[in-house]
C-alpha cells in the first residue's frame, strides 16, 4: 500500500524536468490531465489568459469565437502542450490516464513525424465534495458527456458496463439526491478514476472481481500515477500551485494565479447531511485528495527550501497540523485493533495495523471524508 511515507523527494521529481521541459524543439511536450469541472470556471493552468511564459516558447490564450484556444508552438510549429485548448479532444472527451497513455504518441507521430519524445503530464485536483456538487450543477444545467468515448485496452466501454443514468436528450433538472442515486455516474470518484490505468481493473467490466478489490486496484494505481506526474496542483492552492509548477518545470507564467472565493459551488444551499452524504460516497476521492494534498504540500515546502525562500507560516502550520492528525489517528486506530486482537489471542504487527489504517480500508476513508467536510464550512475555497 502507499502511504506518505514513500513519497519520493522533489530533487528526484525536478532531475527528469529542470531543463525547462520544452526547450527542445520537438523533443519534450507537457500533457495537461484535465478532469472534468476541477475548479469551477477558473482551471488556472488552462486557462490563464494571458498565460505567456517567461521562456523560449510562449503561450498566449487568445478568445477566439468566444472559446478559449492556445497557440502553443515551438519553432518548429509543433505543439508542446497538450490540452483541450490547445489541441482540441484529440484522444477523446475529456480524455483520461489510461485514454491518454494509449493515443498521445501516436497523436505526434502521425501529426508531427516520427522521433522520440518525452512527455510530462500534469494536472490539477479539487476537492472531492465540491467538484462532486459542481458537476451535478453542469448536468442539471443540461451538460452530458455522451461522446466520451471511454476507452481501455483499445475497446470503447459498452452500454452494458456503463449504462446511462437517465433517459431522452440529458438529465436537465436532476436533483442532487438524484444525482447520487445513480449507481452507474461516473461523476462518483471521478478524480480516482481519471488518474487510474483502468487496465489494471479489468477497464470498465466489473465482473471477475469484487467491488472492494477493484476499488483498491483502482485507488491504488491513482496514487501511483500521481506521484509519477511530472507536476500536478490543487485548485484550493492556487498561488503554491503556481509557485510549484514554475519551480518544477523552469516555466514562469507572466499573470499571478487567482484565488477565486466565491463559485457556483460555494453559492448553493446544501444542507451539512447533503454534504456528508456526497463525502462518503466519494470517499475513494477523499482518500486520493488527502493523499494529493500531503504530497502537494511536502513538494511546495521543498521548493521553497531549494529556492532559499522563507517558508510562509501557514503552510507549515498546515504541514504540522496535517501530522499531528496523521499520527492520532494511527494511534487510534492502532489501539483499537490491538484491544481487538488481544481479544482472540492474536499478536499483530506493527506493519500489519498500518496496513490496515491506510487507504483502502473504507472506516478510515469515510472518516476522512467526514473531516474534510467539517472543513469546507470554515473555508470557502
Amino acid at each position: 500500500m502507499i502511504s506518505s511515507s514513500t513519497f519520493p523527494p522533489l530533487a528526484e521529481i525536478k532531475s527528469t524536468t529542470s531543463v525547462g521541459c520544452c526547450r527542445t524543439p520537438g523533443v519534450k511536450g507537457i500533457l495537461f490531465l484535465g478532469y472534468v469541472l476541477c475548479n469551477g470556471s477558473n482551471c488556472a493552468l488552462q486557462k490563464s489568459n494571458p498565460a505567456s511564459f517567461r521562456n523560449n516558447y510562449e503561450a498566449y490564450f487568445a478568445d477566439e469565437n468566444e472559446k478559449k484556444h492556445c497557440d502553443c508552438l515551438t519553432a518548429n510549429k509543433e505543439v508542446w502542450l497538450f490540452s483541450r485548448y490547445s489541441t482540441g479532444w484529440k484522444c477523446g472527451l475529456h480524455a483520461d490516464w489510461t485514454e491518454l497513455k494509449a493515443c498521445v504518441n501516436d497523436y505526434f507521430q502521425e501529426t508531427y513525424g516520427h522521433k522520440r519524445r518525452r512527455y510530462f503530464y500534469v494536472t490539477l485536483l479539487r476537492d472531492p465534495v465540491k467538484r462532486f456538487i459542481s458537476e451535478w450543477l453542469h448536468v442539471n444545467r443540461g451538460a452530458t458527456w455522451k461522446s466520451a468515448s471511454l476507452k481501455c485496452n483499445g475497446q470503447e466501454a459498452s452500454i452494458r458496463d456503463v449504462p446511462f443514468c437517465f433517459t431522452g436528450r440529458d438529465w436537465r433538472g436532476v436533483t442532487l439526491m438524484e444525482f447520487m442515486a445513480c449507481k452507474h455516474n461516473l461523476a462518483i470518484n471521478r478524480q480516482t478514476r481519471m488518474l487510474a490505468n483502468l487496465s489494471k481493473a479489468n477497464c470498465y467490466n466489473s465482473t471477475g472481481m469484487t467491488e472492494e478489490e477493484r476499488n483498491s486496484i483502482i485507488l491504488e494505481s491513482a496514487k501511483e500515477n500521481l506521484m509519477d506526474m511530472a507536476f500536478f496542483g490543487l485548485s484550493e492552492y492556487q498561488n503554491y500551485t503556481q509557485f510549484l509548477f514554475e519551480h518544477t518545470l523552469n516555466l514562469h507564467f507572466v499573470e499571478d494565479f487567482k484565488q477565486h472565493e466565491s463559485t457556483h459551488t460555494s453559492r448553493q444551499p446544501i444542507s451539512q447531511d447533503d454534504l456528508n452524504k456526497v463525502a462518503r460516497l466519494n470517499y475513494l476521492d477523499i482518500e486520493l485528495y488527502q493523499f494529493a494534498k500531503d504530497l502537494f504540500l511536502q513538494r511546495v515546502h521543498e521548493a521553497f527550501i531549494e529556492e532559499d525562500i522563507p517558508v510562509p507560516a501557514d503552510l507549515m502550520y498546515e504541514l504540522e497540523t496535517r501530522a499531528k492528525h496523521a499520527d492520532a489517528n494511527f494511534n487510534q486506530h492502532q489501539s483499537q485493533d490491538g484491544a481487538k486482537n488481544a481479544k482472540e489471542g492474536k499478536v499483530i504487527s506493527e506493519t500489519n495495523n498500518l496496513d490496515k489504517f491506510v487507504v483502502n480500508n473504507k472506516d478510515s476513508a469515510r472518516e476522512n471524508a467526514d473531516s474534510l467536510v467539517d472543513d469546507l464550512r470554515d473555508d470557502p475555497r
